[in-house]
């Protein structure tokens, strides 16, 4: 169940991303094509590629650690929900 909650934290938090930026973080990691691929579809550099994934990784970090706070402020404690996210792994 946790990490259903997990995915749809990852999902919303995309989401909130612009659209070439989720676009290119979507064909990588869930349609698991490679730079080179994603350049061609869309038409951009693979220079291009490769900064919008690791800009949009970095804002993606950014949204969820903003979620995990909103979510655990007052509690005082972290919320398990969100424990996970800055283990998240993207290669």
């Amino acid at each position: 169940m946790l990490r259903a909650e997990a995915e749809a934290e990852v999902r919303a938090a995309l989401a909130e991303l612009p659209e070439r930026t989720r676009t290119v973080l979507a064909l990588r990691y869930y349609d698991n094509m490679d730079y080179q691929t994603i350049a061609t579809t869309m038409g951009l550099s693979l220079g291009n590629v490769k900064t919008l994934i690791h800009r949009g990784k970095l804002a993606l970090a950014h949204k969820l650690k903003e979620r995990e706070e909103v979510a655990t402020q007052g509690v005082g404690r972290k919320s398990p929900l969100f424990g996970g996210f800055h283990e998240l792994q993207f290669s």
